[in-house]
């Protein structure tokens, strides 16, 4: 996705109200609240920000230390565009451009399934490095490999994660302890199965250009994405049927 300012743009315009990024914002901002963390004092980074989807949500919360930071340029031009405190950089670098123990709660959504295993086990390393003793670090990724389309060729994701994975990568960030998680849109996934399956069809028979790929994110009707959002909102007050999905969302903690 580095490099496509299309699909940026794309993201730029429909966050906002699109129902996917609005349920992933919210779940996310309900997990800090239940976290019971000062907003008037901690120390919030954004790793991956994209177009400031959810620093936009920390701002207008009324979170006082948020920034973040995303390697694409263009990600970084959208969120000056938004007045957010972002800069542009790599996450495989966050030893060698912020202290060690300084966050109280790293963010970052959607972005290892763009990297390696052994570049995930060094950004796992660097973000354990860059979290305060007791801090936070809120995950999401794209989860179960049958879930995989053309959304994942147009935003680099070279892997689809289950819990099992990160169980591995914890034993060589020995900081690091996972407190919960949870896949998510198990109620949208025959929707999102069958969507991802007539794409790969396609790409078997050629019928994509490769050239010229989108991802999934596009503008939906009002009804729809409340519809979708709704739904996300029902699946999270019963937590039991939250065993298949095609995200994943994680809590870590940095041990004291």
């Amino acid at each position: 996705m580095v490099g496509n300012r299309a699909e940026y743009q794309a993201m730029f315009q429909v966050e906002a109200e699109h129902w996917w990024y609005r349920s992933l914002h919210r779940k996310v901002w309900d997990q800090i609240i239940s976290l019971k963390l000062d907003l008037n004092k901690i120390k919030v980074l954004d790793a991956g920000c994209g177009t400031g989807g959810f620093l936009l949500t920390c701002k207008e919360k009324g979170l006082l230390h948020a920034e973040g930071f995303d390697y694409s340029s263009d990600a970084v031009d959208f969120c000056i565009e938004r007045g957010l405190n972002v800069k542009e950089l790599s996450i495989l670098d966050l030893k060698e451009n912020y202290p060690a123990d300084h966050f109280d709660l790293i963010v970052n959504n959607d972005v290892l399934c763009q990297f390696e295993q052994h570049e995930i086990v060094k950004i796992l390393n660097g973000i354990s490095h860059c979290l305060k003793p007791g801090g936070y670090f809120i995950s999401n990724n794209q989860a179960h490999p049958v879930f995989k389309g053309t959304h994942d060729i147009a935003v680099g994701a070279v892997i689809r994660f289950l819990p099992s994975d990160f169980e591995n990568y914890l034993q060589f960030v020995p900081k690091l302890m996972s407190v919960n998680s949870h896949f998510w849109s198990v109620t949208l996934s025959p929707l999102i199965l069958a969507a991802r399956f007539f794409q790969r069809l396609q790409l078997k028979f050629n019928k994509i250009d490769l050239k010229n790929i989108e991802s999934d994110v596009k503008p939906s009707s009002f009804l729809v994405s409340k519809l979708f959002y709704n739904l996300i909102i029902l699946e999270d007050k019963i937590p039991f049927i939250r065993v298949f999905g095609s995200s994943l969302f994680q809590v870590f903690k940095k041990k004291e």
